[in-house]
């Protein structure tokens, strides 16, 4: 006989907006500050949401991060000629 898988754990829902919208008028410093991430626990529960400036501190003059988990991803984008967009 065939053997049930466990349902995955039940998550808090919470409608939120995790980015803005970015133009070419923005600093790195200006992206980074208004961007916002996905704050989660261990879980990947939602728990809140930061920018992504506060997101990516570090202490101790840059050793230490600060430990806020957050849901990320990247994307790099190439041309024809293998040049970054």
């Amino acid at each position: 006989s065939a053997t049930a898988l466990p349902s995955p754990p039940r998550q808090r829902t919470r409608t939120m907006s995790a980015s803005t919208t970015w133009d070419a008028t923005q600093t790195q410093e200006d992206f980074m500050r208004n961007d916002r991430v996905i704050l989660v626990d261990a879980q990947d529960v939602v728990i809140g949401d930061a920018s992504k400036k506060d997101a990516h501190k570090f202490l101790d003059g840059g050793a230490t991060p600060t430990g806020m988990l957050h849901r990320a991803f990247s994307v790099f984008i190439f041309d024809a000629d293998d040049r970054l967009l």
